[in-house]
């Protein structure tokens, strides 16, 4: 369930009404293969991990590649949350970077918290 629950939030990533159409060039064209291993990614990697553990993944299929990293963790309204930055490269995007809040619901999944909190493309 959190691997769908991340897959999802990366789905909202991209789909998203947040993401203008002077924005949508700048976001890497990433497959449902490439958003599975970012979600195996951070599911696997980053769980019960310290602030700074960084995972890298790719896909060999796509050769699209990057990583994902715990940048803070902090608690909201008692709930426990957490920062993760998603570094990407997809064909025709390189070192695309952006950050999002998650917090963990009282089921225990991690939900992508509202807003924008970095994007950068360099």
């Amino acid at each position: 369930m959190k691997k769908t629950l991340l897959s999802l939030s990366m789905v909202m990533l991209i789909n998203t009404p947040l993401v203008s159409a002077d924005w949508a060039s700048a976001i890497p064209k990433l497959t449902v293969e490439d958003l599975e291993k970012i979600s195996e990614a951070v599911s696997v990697g980053l769980e019960d991990q310290p602030v700074g553990t960084k995972v890298e993944w790719s896909n060999d299929n796509t050769g699209s590649h990057g990583s994902v990293t715990l940048t803070r963790l902090f608690e909201v309204a008692s709930q426990e949350c957490r920062r993760i930055r998603y570094q990407l490269s997809a064909r025709e995007r390189d070192n695309w970077r952006i950050d999002f809040d998650f917090c963990k619901t009282e089921d225990g999944l991690w939900e992508r918290q509202p807003g924008l909190i970095a994007l950068e493309d360099s």
